[in-house]
């Protein structure tokens, strides 16, 4: 048997044991120690005798708490130091106290009438039941789960001893408890777990068990749970009383055990940036008191990573989170993440992390200048949230060379709520709730127009009409928006409308940041609160970094599949929707290094997938598709489905020269051309909807159909002033188009 699965035979037996210790536990009548007596003495080896005490408390499901108080504590050292630990207080025994029979004795006080000077007891311990302090004031607190703990119990066990035996305690126990009864429902409530239930609880999770797990595992059989719901409520499972709060706690713990590697937290930083550099990984631990005071950021990533990041850095995402540890003080901690889409298993997946106290530009910007200067990354473009400090950390950090994106969905959400609160009707108009979702929605379309314009005259144009838009007229002002727009979004219109945006791999929000965040903290991180950083960086580099190169390596075996975004999903689900036949048809020819394949929508218009014929690899498409996006197209999924050509490496997606210059053959360069075109494509759509304008009535359409006709109306209505603006442009040559 191998060595593996020796550990796991080890570990299934330790976690089988345990379980079946927690459910042995139940409620139910507990035997008095004496009929007679009340306290009762007993002689212990004194190495046994905290394992007798463990064992009661297990007996009677409760409690001891160590009472000693300070001047005992004292004294017990200086015995130990003398007589030895506990553990080691057997060779001390005589062999005729070896066979003594030591049991419980009745407790008689000696008169005190022994003349000269008393033993003199160098140990002693005293223990108290848990629920021995005086009772609390009765709370207000409707939420709470049960009674006071405390009720004044007077039960102890004291535990003496003497140099003269110093293998031997004497132990007196005063066994009955007052103000509650040992082993009643109402003690299974208010009694902490004990020792022993704590000792197999941490057993689970330093087997990396989490809250569910052990829950599914301590799960009580339906029949016991069927007979407690009829009332035979003689014996309660103890496994009811052990609760999320009791796991967590031994979940911090454990977590604490792995991740502190000093008590104070700057030194276990440093501590464990030497251990991530001995292990041939990049670390930056740098404290910026000389900027802010208690200015902190800890960068760190494996070999491994740094050289995925080099081959993935074409579109790279930066987003930060908080909430997820804090710093020196306890304050917040923001970590920053570098996410890239896997070359290997097409998802996004982590390949640099910083923690930092700080909000500033500062820390994003040392750690983009350190990763650029010595790791040597070089990325293409940068995907971000609408965060002015993102930008100017990259700004200052990589300079001009590298494009920032926008990520489309937070600027929408952000021009959502702004349309709600700076589209208004002027004063002396009053619209309708519904007039004003149609005007707001006529806004909103016309900034999405802005942002998915291909060209930047189109862009220049979509802008005049939002322009035209936002001016007083029928009751309606949107002057306020247009204010916010210009001095928001149009001097960085570079970073989010699509006329500027190319090459970026079809990743147009920054999504893979966002399911990052979400699967770190409901996976690793869901059962972390207020954490140390020392605690993220364990998790991050040690239990995530694992995982992901598990991820890889599964992918690479193609145990599991590669993952393809919604774009290229949709791409593949056009080139597999044609017939076996169809499919083979529209592959036209085949030469040394590329394949020529019919266009899918354009008559007679054809299109080269060059291949590594090496390698056996697509290089690329000339179609406007993969020059505009570099990323995967309808014909390469074609060749791919009927050739059995593997599909192009996502690490090699430079688009070469000849294809941009074989597509560009393909384009429309000349404008009495272009405007023919435009002018075909007004025509067909005018026709259809002339077509459809014949059934417009009230045969046809119901009252519920009203505001959609009134939204076509404004958009051709928006469309006649287009047209008419545009009608005489190539006659005046004093009208120039407008460049921002």
């Amino acid at each position: 048997m191998s060595t593996q699965s020796m550990t796991i035979t080890n570990v299934s037996s330790v976690i089988a044991q345990a379980i079946n210790l927690l459910k042995e536990q139940h409620t139910g009548p507990v035997a008095p120690v004496d009929p007679v007596s009340p306290i009762v003495t007993v002689e212990k080896y004194r190495s046994q005798y905290e394992q007798w005490i463990k064992d009661e408390e297990d007996r009677l499901g409760l409690k001891f708490y160590n009472r000693t108080n300070e001047y005992c504590i004292n004294r017990n050292i200086e015995y130990c130091n003398k007589h030895g630990a506990h553990k080691d207080a057997d060779q001390h025994i005589t062999a005729s106290q070896q066979q003594t029979n030591i049991v419980f004795q009745q407790y008689v006080p000696r008169e005190n009438n022994k003349r000269g000077r008393p033993t003199t007891c160098t140990f002693m311990e005293v223990y108290q039941c848990h629920r021995h302090r005086t009772p609390a004031p009765i709370s207000d607190n409707d939420n709470r789960r049960h009674d006071n703990i405390p009720c004044g119990c007077t039960a102890s066990i004291k535990v003496k001893g003497t140099s003269s035996r110093p293998g031997i305690v004497s132990v007196t126990y005063d066994w009955q408890h007052t103000g509650h009864i040992p082993g009643s429902i109402d003690d299974l409530v208010s009694a902490p777990i004990s020792r022993s239930v704590k000792k197999t609880l941490s057993d689970l999770v330093d087997q990396n068990l989490d809250w569910q797990n052990i829950k599914h595992m301590l799960r009580v059989d339906r029949e016991i749970l069927e007979k407690i719901l009829t009332g035979n409520t003689a014996e309660i499972p103890n496994v009811l009383r052990i609760t999320y709060q009791e796991v967590y706690y031994l979940m911090t713990q454990s977590l604490q055990k792995r991740a502190y590697r000093d008590s104070d937290m700057g030194e276990s930083l440093v501590k464990w940036k030497s251990f991530i550099v001995e292990k041939g990984d990049y670390c930056l631990y740098e404290n910026m008191d000389s900027i802010q005071d208690g200015m902190f950021f800890f960068a760190f990533m494996s070999n491994w990573q740094i050289n995925l990041l080099r081959e993935n850095s074409r579109v790279v995402c930066l987003d930060s989170t908080h909430g997820t540890c804090v710093g020196y003080d306890r304050e917040r901690c923001f970590l920053y993440t570098l996410v890239a889409r896997s070359d290997t298993t097409g998802k996004g997946a982590p390949f640099c992390w910083m923690i930092t106290n700080s909000e500033a530009h500062q820390p994003v910007e040392h750690w983009l200048k350190w990763l650029h200067e010595n790791r040597g990354f070089r990325p293409v473009k940068m995907m971000i949230d609408n965060s002015d400090t993102e930008i100017l950390a990259i700004r200052k950090a990589l300079g001009d060379s590298c494009q920032i994106l926008l990520c489309h969905w937070h600027i929408l959400r952000a021009w959502k709520k702004q349309i709600a609160s700076k589209v208004t009707s002027t004063p002396d108009v009053q619209k309708t709730i519904d007039e004003k979702k149609i005007r707001r929605n006529e806004g909103f379309e016309a900034m999405i127009a802005m942002m998915k314009a291909e060209t930047i005259d189109d862009f220049n144009y979509s802008y005049e009409d939002f322009e035209l838009w936002c001016q007083v007229e029928d009751g309606w002002d949107g002057t306020e928006l247009l204010d916010y727009f210009d001095r928001e979004y149009l001097v960085k219109k570079e970073s989010w409308a699509n006329a500027w945006r190319h090459q970026n791999m079809l990743i147009d929000t920054n999504n893979m940041q966002e399911s990052y965040h979400r699967m770190l903290k409901e996976v690793y991180l869901s059962t972390l609160k207020k954490q140390r950083v020392d605690v993220l960086v364990y998790v991050l580099y040690e239990i995530l970094l694992c995982d992901i190169m598990d991820d890889h390596i599964r992918t690479q075996l193609s145990i599991r599949a590669v993952v393809l975004n919604k774009s290229e999903r949709q791409r593949r689900r056009i080139a597999y929707s044609y017939s076996e036949d169809d499919a083979q048809s529209l592959i036209v020819a085949h030469h040394s290094n590329h394949i020529t394949v019919m266009s899918f929508t354009t008559p007679g218009q054809f299109y080269e997938v060059y291949v590594n014929e090496i390698t056996d690899t697509m290089i690329g498409c000339t179609c406007p598709d993969h020059v505009r996006n570099g990323a995967l197209c309808k014909h390469m999924f074609l060749v791919n489905r009927i050739e059995k050509i593997a599909l192009m490496d996502r690490t090699s997606r430079q688009v070469n020269p000849l294809l941009i210059a074989q597509a560009t053959e393909h384009r429309v360069d000349d404008p009495e051309d272009a405007l023919i075109l435009a002018m075909e494509r007004l025509s067909t759509s005018a026709e259809k909807l002339n077509t459809q304008l014949t059934k417009v009535s009230r045969a046809n359409y119901d009252p519920t159909a009203t505001r959609h006709i009134n939204k076509v109306a404004e958009q051709l209505s928006s469309a006649w002033s287009t047209l008419k603006r545009h009608e005489n442009s190539n006659t005046n040559p004093n009208n120039q188009n407008r460049y921002y």
